[in-house]
C-alpha cells in the first residue's frame, strides 16, 4: 500500500528523534533506516539495504552497482579539478594547452552516500520512489501511536 501524505510527515517527525528507526520495503529489498553516531557529536540516519552497507557500491565506477543503492542512499558529486585549480591551469598553460594535458579537467566524480544528515532530506528522497511502501511493523507502530495520540 502506498504511503499517504500524512503517514510520511509522522514518519519524518519519528526520525527526527534520537533513536529513531524506520523500515520500508522496495521490490525485493528491505530498507531499514536507523540514526548513527557518526563522530563523537554528530549524528545521521543511515540507510541499510538488506540489513547492511557495502562501501564497495558507495565508489562503484564499473556499473555494478545496484539500482536499489542509486534510489535510497544520497548521491554525491565533486570535480576533479575545483574551480580555482582549474582557472590557474589554465592562465598558466592557455584553455586548449590545459586541456590536451589535462583532459579529465572537467569531469565529475560521483558517489553514494548512505548517511542523510536530516530527516527532511531523506523523505524527500524516498518519496520520489516509486513502489515504496512501510514494512508492516512499522505500520502497525504508526498506527500505535495514531491511536495514542486521539
Amino acid at each position: 500500500m502506498a504511503i499517504t501524505k500524512d503517514q510520511w510527515a509522522k514518519i519524518q517527525e519519528r526520525l527526527k528523534s534520537s533513536f529513531a528507526t524506520m523500515q520500508f520495503i522496495v521490490g525485493e529489498h528491505t530498507i531499514s533506516v536507523e540514526r548513527r553516531s557518526i563522530s563523537e557529536s554528530k549524528t545521521a540516519l543511515a540507510v541499510f539495504v538488506d540489513g547492511q552497507i557495502e562501501w564497495k557500491n558507495a565508489f562503484d565506477s564499473d556499473g555494478d552497482r545496484p539500482d536499489i543503492i542509486t534510489k535510497v542512499w544520497r548521491r554525491r558529486s565533486k570535480a576533479i579539478f575545483p574551480p580555482a585549480k582549474k582557472a590557474k591551469l589554465i592562465k598558466n598553460f592557455g584553455k586548449r594547452k590545459a586541456k590536451e594535458y589535462f583532459p579529465k579537467m572537467d569531469e565529475v566524480m560521483e558517489s553514494y552516500d548512505p548517511f542523510f544528515n536530516t530527516a527532511a532530506s531523506l523523505v524527500r528522497q524516498f518519496k520520489k520512489i516509486e513502489g515504496i511502501e512501510l514494512s508492516e511493523k512499522m505500520q502497525a507502530k504508526l498506527a500505535a501511536l495514531e491511536e495514542v495520540a486521539l
